[in-house]
């Protein structure tokens, strides 16, 4: 195997724009903190030290880290503690656990997801990113393993009883992975942390997703960098989103990957071939949902066919997208268009 990358950049915020905007038109004090949390650093920014104070802002943040944390032991699939994992080693039982608010949440929005794109999320492919093996020895697997991990790749096998809060896997060998959703849902748990305790303009930042929460002072919104997928010669970004209010998730080709006989494998992975998926290099979602559901949604739109895509996005209320396929050619949804500034047409990706 050659040349084996992992790139964890994917979302930039422009912290350079947003202090210049700030400089020039506000005077208000801002607390940033930052945590390695999920395997990624999250950063959370809030400008309301004029209405709370430090002190509370403070335990504010605490509290959103904390249910950070909180998420990252209920869906990690590593943590051989996790709900995940107990799940997992229950497949094929009929033993069930009752799950936290994280879990379900996560499940009953994923099998959701699973529908809206026609499988191309499935919270079910454990099976397949067991074999990939990114991020650990990557490697590509044979057809014959390709094909028995499929077979216990659906949606449709994850039982969950809804009065007592709990969640199965009908087969054995069956196994859950969250990747493509956990980090939503920690920023969901993260932001709405600090709502409760008074904070109402802040931003929260993880490798691939925000959520903003209330504009900037002065009424001015965020300023988020979606990065290119492929290297530029003058700077790395596909354009500059202008958000006062909601979550943006990308999924690209370029975060984990490897390149062997000149080709390269990404880790998101099309559920119905077991190969990484082809249509598109990057997917940005904008939504005024929830976290997670811009995180799965991004994911899910990476395995559809470009035409099916595109028709997804304009049909669903509120989701707005960003589209590069594989020859370079960036989609941008007709919600979008006046949001967004510097957007280049197309991406060189030779």
């Amino acid at each position: 195997m050659e040349g084996f990358e992992l790139n964890p950049r994917l979302l930039i915020i422009l912290s350079s724009l947003i202090l210049i905007a700030t400089s020039c038109r506000s005077s208000s004090p801002s607390l940033v903190e930052k945590k390695f949390l999920m395997d990624t650093v999250v950063t959370i920014k809030s400008y309301d030290l004029d209405t709370v104070s430090e002190k509370d802002a403070n335990r504010a943040l605490k509290a959103a880290f904390s249910k950070i944390r909180s998420v990252e032991r209920h869906l990690s699939v590593y943590d051989k503690k996790s709900e995940t994992a107990k799940i997992n080693r229950l497949a094929g039982t009929t033993a069930t656990i009752e799950v936290s608010p994280d879990m379900w949440d996560a499940m009953t929005l994923s099998k959701k997801i699973a529908r809206l794109t026609q499988g191309g999320f499935d919270p079910t492919i454990g099976p397949l990113t067991d074999l990939w093996r990114f991020g650990n020895e990557p490697r590509v697997p044979t057809r014959d393993e390709l094909r028995a991990a499929l077979r216990l790749v659906d949606s449709k096998d994850i039982v969950l009883d809804g009065p007592g809060r709990s969640v199965r896997l009908r087969r054995k060998r069956m196994r859950l992975d969250l990747g493509g959703i956990a980090k939503g849902v920690a920023l969901d748990r993260a932001a709405a942390a600090l709502t409760r305790r008074g904070l109402k303009n802040f931003l929260v930042t993880s490798v691939s997703g925000t959520i903003a929460q209330g504009p900037k002072p002065g009424d001015l919104p965020w300023l988020i960098g979606i990065q290119s997928p492929r290297p530029r010669k003058t700077n790395n970004l596909l354009g500059v989103i202008e958000l006062k209010r909601g979550s943006v998730s990308t999924s690209g080709d370029y975060q984990q990957f490897f390149m062997k006989r000149g080709r390269r494998y990404h880790h998101l992975l099309n559920p119905k071939s077991g190969f990484p998926a082809r249509a598109f290099m990057s997917v940005t979602v904008v939504t005024r949902r929830t976290s997670a559901f811009a995180d799965a949604l991004s994911t899910g739109l990476s395995v559809l066919r470009p035409d099916k895509a595109r028709a997804l996005v304009e049909r669903l209320p509120g989701v707005e997208a960003i589209l590069v396929d594989v020859e370079g050619k960036v989609w941008v949804s007709s919600g979008l268009k006046n949001k967004i500034r510097d957007l280049i047409s197309e991406v060189n990706v030779r």
